[in-house]
This record gives structure tokens, sequence and C-alpha cells, in this order.
């Protein structure tokens, strides 16, 4: 089944409405319809619709908007006519914060800045079943920082199941160092290794043959 799912609100003047929704929130692409406009800008769909009548304008049209820099951007929407702060910076939990600004047209603005593990400088524990040595895990954690932030999940995933899979082999239930970096190289690809390698050798760990292995199927 095809179809497109757009938002409908209301507003009084709908030229002034499209200039705001284009230059202040980029929604740059424009179609008329019979009884307004539809702007999207990619990822949203909404469908401005003209009312002469104030009592009929629908409710506040929530968007939340990601930014990098909530003080920033704040600042900068500040500065355009029409945007008053309705609440500052409230930290809604460790790795988000939203500030909440009122727009023309009837539009609440939620500003949102998300804070990932590098942003927050923590180590996320690994998603063991088994015993580690504190050694084999803080050594995982550190080098895991070496793969990308937006595949670190599935590596943390990866690298913890094959060598708890490594121990349960050996009919042990503990990791032990060697175990651990053993699986770190069997997940890794093989152009990380280098990388991994001198990260290792910084920690004061030899990487030894685990490296040069055959990687599993």
């Amino acid at each position: 089944m095809d179809f497109t799912v757009a938002v409908i609100h209301q507003v009084n003047k709908l030229s002034d409405a499209m200039c705001f929704f284009d230059t202040v929130l980029g929604f740059d692409q424009q179609t008329p319809t019979e009884d307004g406009e539809l702007v999207e800008n990619g990822a949203l769909a909404i469908r401005l619709v003209q009312t002469t009548d104030a009592q009929t304008v629908m409710q506040s049209l929530n968007l939340e908007m990601q930014t990098k820099d909530i003080t920033e951007t704040t600042v900068k929407l500040l500065t355009l006519p029409e945007i008053q702060l309705i609440e500052e910076r409230v930290e809604i939990s460790q790795h988000r914060v939203e500030t909440r600004l009122q727009a023309p047209h009837n539009v609440i603005i939620t500003l949102a800045q998300e804070f990932n593990e590098d942003d927050l400088g923590i180590l996320l524990p690994l998603p063991t079943s088994l015993d580690w040595q504190q050694q084999a895990e803080d050594c995982i954690k550190q080098m895991l920082l070496q793969v990308p932030i937006g595949f670190r999940k599935a590596a943390r995933t990866r690298v913890t199941e094959r060598a708890e899979m490594l121990i349960a082999e050996q009919g042990l239930i503990t990791v032990d160092i060697d175990s651990a970096v053993k699986a770190l190289a069997q997940v890794t690809p093989i152009f990380q290794h280098q990388g991994l390698e001198i990260a290792l050798k910084e920690r004061g760990i030899d990487p030894g043959d685990f490296f040069q292995q055959e990687i599993p199927q």
C-alpha cells in the first residue's frame, strides 16, 4: 500500500506561514492544494490550511528539531521575530536536553540535543552473560573506542559473544584477556587491525599472533 502522510495545520495567514516554514524551518518544497499549501523538508510533510476564523485554528503544531549545539541554536532562533522562549534548557536524561520555543503561526519548537557515549566521556558496559576478568573487560571497552559510534553497539555485542563462545568451548566460565583480544581480532575487519594493534600496544598488551589468525566463518 502506497500513501503519503502529512500533518494538517491551520493558519490565519497562509503566505506568511509559508515564508516562515521555508526560511526558518527549511521546508523548501511547496505544492499548492485546494485549501492551502503542502510544505516538505524531505523528512516531514505539513499541509498548511488557510482559515479566516481564529476560533477554528487547531491546537499548536509541535515540531522537534535536533541540534548539535542547543545553546547556539536557541540564541539564533531567539533573534528572529515573534519567537519567544517557553522553557529554558531542561535535562531530560543524561543523554538528552531540551529547550522549548513559541514560534509564530501557532508553532511550538522543541529543540533537542542528544549526547552519545563519546560526548559524555563514558564507557558503556559490555552485554556479558559470563564472568569477565576486569583487565579483559576494561581492554575491550577501550578498544571499542576505535569503532565509529554508529557501529559500536553492534561491535560491542559481537566481540562479547565471540569471547564468551571461545571460553565456553574450553569449558570455562571466565573470560580472560587472551580470549578477549582473540575475539576482538576475529570480529574486526582486517583493514582495522593495524589501528587496534597499535592501541593494544599502547595499553601494554602484546597482540602477538592474534591478528594473524584466520577469522572463523
